[in-house]
């Protein structure tokens, strides 16, 4: 029996000290996978493939900044990049009534 998947995933889990900025992390991250660059873009010729990065700032203002030189690497991949911004200042302090729709006012 063969057994075929929609979806899959590569998953890196990487943690960066909290003085380096979210740029710096991606960059420093896409520069080792440029090596593998034309394998990935393979995939992207037959499959969804993507970055995607998860930030968790501590405060609800946060702005991602790229530099052109993090942007001309994800370029050179070819596939798109997705930022999810988390924020979880709510749930360490106790704050969940969001969570299922029952904020007050």
């Amino acid at each position: 029996m063969k057994v075929t998947f929609d979806e899959d995933v590569f998953s890196f889990d990487r943690r960066y000290d909290t003085d380096k900025t979210e740029d710096a992390a991606i960059n420093e991250f896409i520069t080792e996978l440029l090596p593998k660059k034309d394998y990935i873009r393979s995939l992207s010729s037959s499959h969804l493939v993507m970055f995607w990065l998860s930030v968790y700032p501590d405060e609800y203002h946060t702005n991602i900044r790229f530099s052109n030189d993090t942007i001309n690497k994800l370029s050179e991949f070819g596939i798109e990049l997705n930022v999810e911004i988390s924020i979880l200042k709510d749930i360490y302090e106790g704050r969940t009534e969001w969570l299922s729709g029952q904020m007050d006012e």
